[in-house]
């Protein structure tokens, strides 16, 4: 698959980031199964740089997620019927399992997110002295599907005043994701 990419670059000294930091496949795994780990573009002080650092806030995203899972598995469960379809039909069984798995990490993650919120890590290192980066990317998807543009953050950079400056690398990587894997307190396995 590739995916666009966008540079963060600061306007006082010579650093230099790239969203491709949060690229990847996280999950946490709690011993009976993996779930998702939410994650997003976050500044790290011990890495000294961006880094993917664990989001918990819960959003309508898992709740609708909940909501939807919980429907379709009650519809393709409830009666009789339904019961002997499950068992003649190994997709519909193998597609019901799926549905059932998808909400029970979504309840997972929201779980973790009521836990967890305020102290959320960096995925490289496991530093709890991480702060969400907030600013306005303002770069667009061009035609060509690779971003386009330019624009200040108004993310200042913590070592040295500078603001970061969101600049589409107008290319596309063709990426093969890896997985890091994490226990529920965010230490990498």
């Amino acid at each position: 698959m590739s995916m666009p990419t966008y540079d963060l670059i600061c306007s006082r000294c010579d650093y230099q980031s790239s969203s491709m930091v949060t690229w990847g496949r996280f999950v946490y795994e709690d011993g009976n199964s993996a779930f998702p780990c939410k994650h997003q573009l976050g500044w790290c002080e011990n890495c000294a740089g961006f880094v993917p650092m664990e989001a918990f806030d819960a959003s309508d995203q898992e709740f609708q997620e909940i909501e939807s899972s919980h429907d379709w598995l009650r519809r393709y469960s409830d009666s009789a019927w339904q019961h002997f379809l499950n068992w003649l039909i190994p997709s519909r069984r193998k597609w019901l399992t799926r549905q059932h798995d998808r909400l029970e990490g979504a309840i997972k993650v929201m779980k973790l997110s009521m836990k967890r919120k305020g102290t959320e890590r960096c995925l490289d290192c496991g530093s709890r002295n991480v702060v969400p980066f907030r600013g306005n990317i303002g770069v667009t998807l061009a035609d060509n599907f690779v971003f386009a543009g330019s624009s200040n953050t108004g993310f200042i950079h913590p070592h040295c005043g500078g603001e970061f400056i969101a600049k589409g690398s107008g290319t596309r990587y063709l990426v093969r994701f890896t997985t890091r894997r994490y226990d529920t307190e965010g230490e990498r396995i």
